[in-house]
């Protein structure tokens, strides 16, 4: 790149400019922008730059200087942080949700159906450790989270949550949710055609793009008298989304056993309600 000598000062640093158009590159133009245009809008087509860059080149010894001084300041930053460090602390707990003690307590169960009840009460939530409050209240259940299990400290910010840490609280979360529930096991073999009283326990849907004009998929969960849990995916809609309570008959195929989130599931395929 074409470079005019300016000036030497007097740490022996030497100022170059650069006249070449940064847009245009010196070309005054390109074809490129022949639908708007094809003159550079930032030379006028004169492919000098109207405000040409300065290069500068130190000395070997200036350079070593200049680092040095970079480095004092950095230091210096460093240490004025520090002294901030307690009350950015202080702030950053009462922003997220923790009480001063540096504790939280994070709602367990299906939180989904009562995150109304839960915002009433102070709770809040992030996707680090979704629902949480400061300090317990009474009709919940939780279980108490310190700072140091979910986030470490960070100077700039008091403390920043760490994606490992806040993993397994997630994992504590849902052992503790399922640590009453009774693991009836899977039920029958793969390959076997069954006939079974069900209730329905929950469902997920999500679009998908099969078909010509794609349509939505649903993901049904249900349970025996026994606890064994059941899955079925499909695109049919069933009443019991509506009738949460009411138990059906359901014949299928058994697909598959699986386990999800420690509890195993018997999987089902081309079913139909009786």
């Amino acid at each position: 790149m074409e470079k005019k000598f300016i000036k030497v000062d007097k740490n022996g640093t030497k100022y170059w400019e650069i006249p070449t158009c940064r847009k245009c590159g010196g070309q005054g133009g390109s074809e490129s922008w022949r639908y708007t245009g094809y003159t550079c809008y930032r030379c006028g087509g004169s492919g000098l730059d109207p405000k040409p860059e300065i290069y500068k080149e130190y000395t070997p010894e200036y350079a070593e200087k200049l680092a040095e001084q970079r480095q004092k300041r950095a230091e210096k930053k460093y240490q004025e942080q520090l002294t901030k460090v307690p009350q950015l602390k202080t702030e950053w707990l009462k922003k997220n949700g923790f009480n001063a003690e540096g504790k939280t307590y994070v709602f367990l169960g299906n939180t989904y159906d009562i995150k109304e009840q839960i915002k009433e009460v102070g709770g809040k939530f992030d996707n680090w450790i979704y629902w949480h409050i400061a300090n317990p209240v009474d009709g919940f259940e939780f279980i108490e989270v310190s700072i140091d299990e979910v986030a470490d400290e960070n100077i700039w910010e008091g403390y920043e949550y760490n994606s490992e840490k806040c993993n397994d609280l997630k994992d504590r979360k849902k052992r503790e949710e399922n640590k009453d529930k009774v693991d009836a096991g899977y039920y029958g073999e793969v390959g076997d055609k069954i006939t079974v009283d069900l209730t329905y326990v929950n469902h997920a849907a999500w679009d998908n793009n099969f078909g010509y004009y794609g349509g939505v998929t649903i993901l049904y969960i249900f349970k025996d008298t026994e606890g064994h849990i059941f899955t079925w995916k499909t695109s049919k809609y069933l009443d019991c989304i509506d009738n949460k309570e009411e138990s059906f008959t359901l014949t299928g195929t058994i697909k598959d056993h699986n386990e999800y989130n420690g509890q195993k599931q018997t999987v089902l395929t081309r079913c139909k309600v009786a």
